[in-house]
This record gives structure tokens, sequence and C-alpha cells, in this order.
């Protein structure tokens, strides 16, 4: 962030931004070629501007302190986050930097992009990991029809809590956005409750996988992620803290706690079952072992009008196709997401001009 006003710096910045404008002319939209016109032309004013510099002066005054006010409100957002960083260790002045190189990317106002970036830093992810977890939640956001902060938000509490898979930020996402995919639901209502079931889920041992893939089969249904993730949390409670009748259960699958009945099975659909079929092989009653309508419908639906769907889902979960980057890919062509991008561009310029 040059305190210096360097005019090469400037065809830089107008650069980033002509590029864009420039594909979309290409591609047949007229407002689009004016404007790649326009660009051109700045820049060659820009030129002009740098040899006449005696014109400068009173003619570009009220244009500076309006780009000197974006750099300023960028400023106060990144430092916020230098609250939680060692500056001695840390440039913000970089880190700045590459919030605005990610804002040329990324479909999404650069002040949710500044914003999350201090939830991420929050979540406890250092300079290493946080410019990829910021631009793998922005990318979620976009393909998952959510805010960066709700994007944000879910996908660093997945980073978190199932940590010991060792889920890199793409694939943490691309699990979430297959949970979108294949339910009823959208990022912003994953996020709902998604942080309250986590340290519960991985706990016992459930992998995202499982309990993303579980989520989505109920909420195909009709049935909100928040109300489906309630279940599934009611399920795996019940299991750790068993009733009288589930040890019963226990006890004829050669096991002691849930932890690990869990672990005997490749995931929740078949630990379900087997809780089912010895419920009924030893004569005890399968709803009050459960002894909760939440946990007992989860484990039914599970097990029987859902159990192809949450097995097919759950294997979409592993097969590893790029879903969210497809998704992105597709979202980032809309109408929309061009304006968005192209006020990103603008406005980089304004902060970068307005620093200098």
């Amino acid at each position: 962030m040059s305190k210096n006003l360097i005019i090469p710096s400037v065809f830089t910045a107008i650069d980033k931004f002509s590029g864009p404008t420039r594909k979309m002319a290409n591609n047949g939209n007229t407002a689009f070629a004016r404007m790649q016109r326009n660009m051109r032309k700045a820049g060659e004013t820009a030129f002009g501007v740098a040899k006449k510099s005696a014109m400068v002066g009173a003619a570009i005054i009220a244009p500076m302190a309006l780009l000197a006010n974006e750099a300023m409100d960028f400023e106060a957002s990144m430092s916020n986050v230098a609250t939680l960083i060692d500056t001695n260790v840390e440039s913000i002045e970089q880190m700045g930097n590459k919030v605005l190189e990610l804002s040329t990317k990324l479909p999404v106002p650069i002040e949710e992009l500044t914003a999350s970036l201090y939830d991420v830093r929050s979540a406890g992810f250092d300079a290493s990991e946080a410019m990829s977890v910021l631009e793998g939640a922005g990318k979620l956001s976009v393909a998952g029809l959510s805010s960066v902060e709700e994007a944000t938000n879910i996908s660093t509490s997945a980073l978190n809590a199932f940590a010991s898979e060792g889920l890199t930020a793409a694939e943490t996402n691309n699990i979430l956005f297959k949970t979108v995919k294949a339910g009823k639901t959208t990022v912003s209502e994953l996020a709902q409750s998604f942080g309250s079931a986590t340290q519960l889920m991985s706990g016992a041992g459930v992998k995202l996988a499982d309990f993303s893939a579980a989520t989505a089969a109920l909420t195909s249904t009709g049935v909100p992620a928040s109300v489906a993730q309630t279940q599934l949390r009611a399920s795996i409670s019940k299991l750790l803290k068993p009733s009288a009748e589930m040890e019963k259960i226990f006890k004829g699958l050669g096991v002691t706690t849930g932890k690990e009945l869990l672990s005997n099975y490749d995931n929740l659909g078949e630990a379900f079952s087997a809780i089912s079929s010895t419920s009924d092989k030893l004569g005890v009653n399968l709803a009050k072992a459960w002894g909760s309508t939440e946990a007992m419908g989860a484990s039914t639906a599970l097990t029987t009008t859902l159990s192809e769907k949450y097995s097919k889902t759950l294997d979409d979960m592993g097969n590893g196709v790029d879903d969210i980057g497809k998704a992105f890919d597709k979202q980032s062509k809309t109408g929309k997401a061009s304006m968005q991008m192209m006020k990103n561009n603008v406005q980089s310029l304004a902060i970068t001009l307005g620093q200098a």
C-alpha cells in the first residue's frame, strides 16, 4: 500500500478494471463495450495527466477526496483484523493487498470479505491458511446462495470441529455444498444450527460427510435444515447417554457405549439399522430405547424411506467431483455477479488510488 502516487500503478489498477469489461464486451454486451472504450480513454487520460502535471491541482482535489474516503473505510475494516494479529510479525498492508486481489476473483462485496477475514482469524486460522479459507468461504457463498459471513461461519465451524479428518478448506466446502445440492436447503439455512451440532457429532466419531449426507436426506422431504440437525443431534445424544432399553440393545450388539457402537459401523445408517434389527430380535421397545421423538424420527427415516437417498448422497460426498467449482463458475457468469465484479474492480481501483 504505497504512500506515493506512482503513475504506472494507476495503469495497473485501471487494467484490473478494464480486463473484465473487455471480456464482457467481446461477448456482445454493448453496454460493456462502451465501458471498455471509456476505460481505454481513462488510461489515455491518466497518461495525459501525468505529462501535464501542472494541470492536475484543483481539477482532481474533489475526486481524490472521494478516493481517500474509500481508502480510509478499507483501512478501518482492516484495522479490526489487526487487533487479532501480531503486526510485528504479520503485515496488515500485505494482508489488505491480498483481500483486494481476492475481490477481483469473487463476485462478493469487499466489505464482506474484510468482515469475514476477521471471523476467519477469530476462528484460529493463521496467516498461512486464512486467505485460502476466506476464498473457499467466498466461493461457497456464491455457489450456495448465502452471505460470505454465513459461509465463513459454517466453513470454519466444520474445519475446526472435524479437524481430525484432515480435510482441506476446498474439500470441506465441497461437502457442504453437496449437502445443499442433494437436499432442499441453502447454506444460510444450514448455518443456523450447524455449529451447535458439530462438536457432538465429531466427538462421537461421526464424520462430516456422514452428518452432511444425513442432513441432506432429511431435508429432501421438506424438513428445515435446523430441524434435521436437531433430530440427528438428539439421536447421537441418546446413544452417548443411553436409556436402560438402549443399554440392552448395546449388550446384544456386544458394545458398552454409543461411541463404541458407532465406531463398529461405517456410517450412521448402518449403526441405526443394527439398533433397529437388534431391538426386534430382543423384543425391546425401540421407541422407549430412543426415548425421544426426534432421535427416533431421524433413525427411522434414514433406515427406511430415506435409506436410498441417504446412501446415494453419502457416496457422492466422497467421489471427488468438484461440484462447488462447477456451481461457482455458473453463478459467476450471471448479470448480478458481473455487476458485482465490476463494482469490486472500481472500488479496488479507488482504494488503491486513495491510499496513494
